[in-house]
């Protein structure tokens, strides 16, 4: 009872800031702005966590299709959100940015120690712009919030779970990231 009647005085709480602020945000679980900003910082850093133990050897390609299908959802699902203004400017180019080089990264193929070595270089490169993302995305939250298809962040975690599927034993943080985004709940993308 004490949890439903906190989770009814927050959104009291919010509605009462909408009406004072309107550029107010709610990223609570399940809302869609939660879902979004849990890709982008939890899924995304596991994933790349995952690459650095695939240095290697690198990935499959029947496996990288489907982590280039699920960015690709995430790149489609930061387009529908409008720019914050000119300083800000469009986030999906960002996601652009990371989807190539992650398909660069996953384009070196062999496990000779030059292409562990060039594979590291774009890891570095990916991390930083994760966080280019992430800066980006601190200052766009009302634009998230108010601008995500819901259907396609869907289908953003859709195809991360049909890869934990694929090759569970290949991506065991994204896996693990993944049972945890589960066990929360997720959101409900109707």
């Amino acid at each position: 009872m004490g949890k439903n009647r906190r989770r009814r005085d927050t959104r009291q709480q919010y509605k009462l800031q909408q009406l004072e602020n309107p550029r107010t945000v709610s990223a609570e679980r399940g809302t869609t702005l939660w879902a979004y900003n849990h890709y982008r910082r939890v899924m995304l850093t596991s994933l790349l966590n995952d690459l650095i133990d695939l240095e290697n050897t690198g990935l499959e390609e029947d496996i990288c299709k489907i982590i280039r299908r699920s960015l690709g959802y995430f790149v489609n699902a930061t387009t529908e959100v409008a720019s914050g203004g000119f300083m800000t400017g469009n986030l999906h180019v960002e996601v652009e940015r990371f989807e190539r080089l992650y398909t660069e990264w996953n384009d070196i193929n062999g496990t000779d120690p030059r292409y562990a070595t060039a594979r590291r270089e774009l890891l570095v490169k990916l991390r930083r712009r994760r966080q280019k993302i992430t800066d980006k995305v601190k200052d766009l939250q009302f634009e998230f919030e108010n601008g995500l298809d819901r259907k396609i962040l869907g289908d953003v975690y859709a195809a991360v779970g049909d890869l934990i599927k694929l090759a569970p034993e290949l991506m065991k943080n994204l896996g693990s990231s993944y049972a945890e985004y589960i066990k929360r709940g997720g959101f409900v993308t109707a």
